[in-house]
C-alpha cells in the first residue's frame, strides 16, 4: 500500500460563528484556510481531497480550489459527522480517509506524510497524532469503519461512531503544535 490510497475530507461546512464568518474563508498566510489546507494535504500526497463546505461557499470553495473535489453539507447544522458521511461517501474506493478539519491550518507537511506512512504500515488501524501527550488533527480512518460511519445515528459524534466500531487506535508522537490548534477565534490566527 502506498500513502496515495488514503484520500482526504476536509471539513468545511461550520458557520463560523465565533469567528465572524465561515472557517473556510479566513486567511492565513495570505491564502483561505480551505487553500491552505488542500495545498498541505496535496503536497503530502494524499489523494483524492474531497472538501465539504455549506451550500452558499459551494460556488466560491468550487472557484478557490479547483483541484479538489467540492461537495455540499445539505444540513451542516447536524453537526461534523455529517459532513465526515459526505466525504466518506466520496472516497469509497479509497483505502483510508484523512479527515481534516479546515479550522487546523497549522499542521505541517511532514506530519501529514508521517500520518500517511503509518497508516500504509498499519491500514486496518485508525491513525492519531499525538503532540507532547495530546492527540490532535487530523486522522485517519481505515476502509473498515466507513461502513460504520456511512450509517450511523445522525444523534452520534464520530468519536461515538468509531468507539463502537472497536477499531485499533494507533498513535504517532508528532513534533507539530498544528495538530492541537483550532482556530475558533480572531485571537487563535496566527
Amino acid at each position: 500500500m502506498t500513502p496515495g490510497s488514503v484520500g482526504a475530507v476536509v471539513l468545511a461546512a461550520g458557520s463560523g460563528s465565533r469567528l465572524g464568518g465561515p472557517k473556510l474563508r479566513m486567511v492565513v498566510e495570505g491564502k483561505s484556510f480551505l487553500t491552505h489546507v488542500v495545498e498541505i494535504l496535496a503536497t503530502a500526497g494524499a489523494v483524492p481531497i474531497c472538501c465539504v463546505v455549506a451550500a452558499e461557499d459551494a460556488p466560491w470553495a468550487r472557484r478557490e480550489v479547483m483541484d479538489a473535489a467540492v461537495y455540499m453539507n445539505p444540513d451542516p447544522a447536524r453537526g461534523m459527522l455529517s459532513s465526515v458521511i459526505v466525504g466518506l461517501a466520496f472516497l469509497q474506493g479509497n483505502a483510508g480517509a484523512l479527515i481534516v478539519p479546515v479550522d487546523h491550518p497549522y499542521v505541517r507537511v511532514p506530519t501529514i506524510k508521517s500520518l500517511l506512512n503509518t497508516f500504509a504500515a498499519s491500514p486496518e488501524h485508525i491513525i492519531k497524532p499525538v503532540y507532547r501527550g495530546r492527540t490532535g488533527h487530523p486522522i485517519i480512518l481505515p476502509k473498515t469503519v466507513f461502513h460504520a460511519v456511512l450509517e450511523a445515528s445522525g444523534m452520534m459524534t464520530l468519536r461515538e461512531v468509531l468507539v463502537q466500531a472497536g477499531v485499533e487506535v494507533r498513535y504517532i508522537d508528532v513534533d507539530d503544535e498544528g495538530v492541537l490548534v483550532n482556530v475558533n477565534t480572531p485571537a487563535d490566527i496566527r
